[in-house]
């Protein structure tokens, strides 16, 4: 009897730990390098969803150096928060991170905390803003010479139109965080945004003005065949034309290729078929990665979906285009359709079957017609 090993290839969940996690040594570089400057404390880090930015964020908590102490705060779901209640949850996170008591209450009072507006940071003995006079000194006296660098995901989500009343974080936090970074040298952030720069409200650039920019991507192929190959080494190898198979299908984004990975793993654990006598086929061929496509979209439909609503209105239109365009094209020469030689139809989906949603449908036959680079468009 086989012992079925947890699978290694993890799907939509962020790795917050080193496990699962391969490649970006050039963001991490770009990172450290940027930081080494002391007039640069603010980066951007933009890109899709499902690039892999939050578990980037998380990798990066442990690969600051020692010169920082690292905070991550999640903005997502916290659109509709007002400054103080923001600004509450951040030292609530920092308190944690450097185990220091619970922040008082008063600190976060919108009587005070707004008082002067967040053009001014207090100076010693001003009678000023709480935050700054009475909780930060406790953060900087626990990290000593280090600076303190906050990592913030999903912060373009200040951005919606729900988040932009006069009393919500998106028109307070912009102001607050500029003028905080260009008055305290011990601070540096992150500001992880997933959508295109050209595409954020005006107030963004203002913060970002003078940030050091760099998109997040597909992997390049070396990172991209580590994430297939190493996960698994020892107990399975993948032949040379499985590799260029998931590539030519992922284009090394890695939400993708750890989702075709992870079933083609339990197919080769689970399906009697496809092992011998002493256990599992030790080799993944062309022929698995095909077989394991249906599988894939399915388990893969609400990451998908999501990312699908994550493109602009003119690329899910491109997009829509293109997969009607491929879905009635024939197969290329001298290669077999990669569902194994079923026709869909119109609407149709694995085994005749309607997809979840149309959306998802248009990705499915992109991808499964090893034309369209979802991140090249």
């Amino acid at each position: 009897m086989n012992t079925r090993l947890a699978n290694p290839y993890i799907v939509g969940a962020p790795l917050a730990r080193g496990y699962g996690f391969y490649g970006r040594e050039d963001v991490f570089q770009f990172v450290a390098d940027t930081l080494a400057v002391p007039a640069q404390n603010v980066i951007v880090l933009y890109g899709q969803r499902r690039i892999g930015k939050t578990s980037l964020l998380h990798q990066l908590m442990t690969r600051t150096g020692e010169g920082f102490h690292a905070v991550l705060f999640d903005l997502q779901g916290k659109g509709q928060h007002d400054l103080p209640a923001l600004l509450r949850d951040l030292s609530s996170a920092m308190a944690r991170s450097l185990k220091l008591p619970t922040p008082d209450p008063v600190v976060f009072d919108p009587s005070t905390l707004l008082r002067a507006g967040p053009s001014t940071l207090p100076r010693a003995g001003s009678g000023g803003e709480p935050f700054h006079e009475l909780f930060l000194p406790e953060v900087f006296a626990a990290l000593g010479s280090r600076r303190l660098l906050i990592l913030f995901d999903e912060f373009d989500v200040l951005s919606d139109e729900s988040s932009s009343g006069d009393d919500l974080a998106g028109s307070q936090l912009f102001g607050f965080l500029r003028n905080w970074l260009e008055q305290d040298a011990r601070l540096a952030c992150v500001f992880v945004v997933g959508r295109r720069l050209d595409e954020l409200p005006i107030h963004y650039r203002s913060l970002f003005k003078q940030a050091a920019f760099r998109r997040i991507s597909v992997l390049p192929r070396h990172e991209a065949i580590q994430l297939i190959t190493q996960p698994v080494a020892g107990e399975f190898s993948y032949s040379p034309e499985a590799i260029d198979a998931i590539l030519d299908l992922t284009s090394g984004h890695p939400y993708l290729t750890q989702l075709i990975c992870h079933v083609i793993y339990k197919r080769l654990l689970a399906t009697p078929a496809l092992s011998g006598a002493e256990g599992p086929r030790r080799t993944v061929e062309t022929d698995d990665v095909r077989d394991c496509l249906d599988e894939a979209m399915e388990l893969g439909a609400g990451g998908l979906d999501w990312f699908w609503e994550g493109l602009p209105r003119a690329e899910r239109i491109m997009l829509s285009a293109l997969a009607e365009t491929l879905r009635a094209a024939p197969p290329p020469s001298g290669s077999s359709r990669s569902d194994g030689g079923r026709e869909r139809g119109a609407g149709g989906g694995p085994n005749g079957k309607m997809p979840p949603s149309a959306r998802e449908d248009e990705v499915l036959h992109t991808l499964n017609r090893h034309r369209v680079r979802l991140l090249g468009v």
